[in-house]
């Protein structure tokens, strides 16, 4: 079989020795020189044309139609000119110089500057301003003036502004107040319309205090008073004391009986208030908070119990003698 040759315009010459086809399917033939396709390369639009008749078609244009006439099929390209437009060339982001390192079909690039690259420039759809795409979220949630945000304390007010909302904290009815002794450790925290009932009961607390003082000035003085009759009673233990030796000079029967049961009488009557006071004591006791009336009468009554039990072991000591 003799191979076909070409004509000066590229296309395919049949000689007397090429081989005749009958009934050969459309799509078999080449639409352009009407031969059996050889080295067919298949166009956009789906039908097939031999290698050697596509740069003819051009004919110097850009684009063409296709040779089927068929209207349904695609303006056919050059290489050359759909390399420069092919929805599949690589590209690189428009933001490379800025540090985006994406690179994608050149289809999907606007949707990459539309939605994902983070060196675009976008506007802070609050206050206006312009920035990164990746500078935008840190922008709205700490720095943009213009947000809409709610009072942090719930106190009901609307939302604000950042800006107008920072100094609504400042004087808001909810905000947490320090105690005024926070400087020395005080961790209490209270809402700021409550302040001023924390400051009445501070106040109400510092009178108590004071009041606290001039009671313990009083039982101060109370107990200097009662050491100068613990003082009197000890002299005049002291004196009955020096008293016993004059009662051993009388006649020892008549003056020792008289003595005992005086000392005697003496000894029961002190020892039944010695137990009297000393229920007492049990009993009362001063307290800050208590009546002062009982806590002075215990207190006195305690130091008169001293000086009771003095003066009853002196007069046992004074009995022992006698006896």
């Amino acid at each position: 079989m003799a191979a076909g040759g070409s004509d000066g315009n590229g296309s395919l010459m049949i000689t007397s020795e090429d081989p005749i086809f009958e009934d050969l399917p459309k799509e078999a033939i080449c639409p352009v020189c009407k031969h059996v396709l050889h080295n067919a390369h298949q166009l956009m639009c789906g039908h097939h044309v031999c290698q050697e008749c596509i740069n003819p078609l051009f004919n110097g244009n850009e684009t063409i139609q296709c040779p089927t006439g068929d209207e349904e099929c695609e303006l056919l390209q050059k290489k050359e000119e759909h390399l420069k437009n092919c929805p599949y060339k690589p590209l690189p982001c428009t933001h490379v110089d800025s540090g985006c390192t994406y690179t994608g079909p050149s289809k999907d690039l606007q949707q990459h500057l539309d939605n994902v690259c983070q060196y675009v420039k976008v506007q802070c759809t609050h206050c206006g301003q312009q920035m990164q795409r990746r500078q935008l979220q840190e922008h709205e949630n700490e720095l943009c003036p213009q947000v809409m945000e709610s009072c942090p304390y719930q106190c009901g007010s609307q939302k604000l502004p950042r800006v107008e909302m920072k100094e609504h904290i400042k004087t808001c009815p909810r905000r947490p107040a320090k105690c005024p002794y926070h400087v020395i450790s005080c961790k209490f925290e209270k809402v700021e319309k409550e302040k001023d009932k924390v400051k009445e009961k501070m106040v109400d607390l510092r009178i108590t205090i004071e009041e606290l003082h001039v009671e313990i000035k009083s039982y101060k003085i109370q107990i200097n008073d009662l050491k100068v009759k613990i003082v009197a009673q000890t002299e005049k233990i002291l004196k009955m004391e020096e008293s016993v030796p004059e009662f051993s000079k009388k006649d020892p029967v008549v003056t020792n009986s008289t003595d005992i049961r005086t000392l005697k009488q003496m000894q029961e009557t002190l020892s039944e208030k010695l137990r009297n006071l000393e229920q007492r004591g049990s009993t009362g006791g001063v307290g800050l908070s208590g009546t002062s009336e009982i806590g002075d009468s215990s207190m006195a009554g305690q130091l008169d119990a001293m000086c009771y039990l003095g003066f009853w072991v002196m007069c046992n000591v004074s009995l022992q003698t006698i006896l």
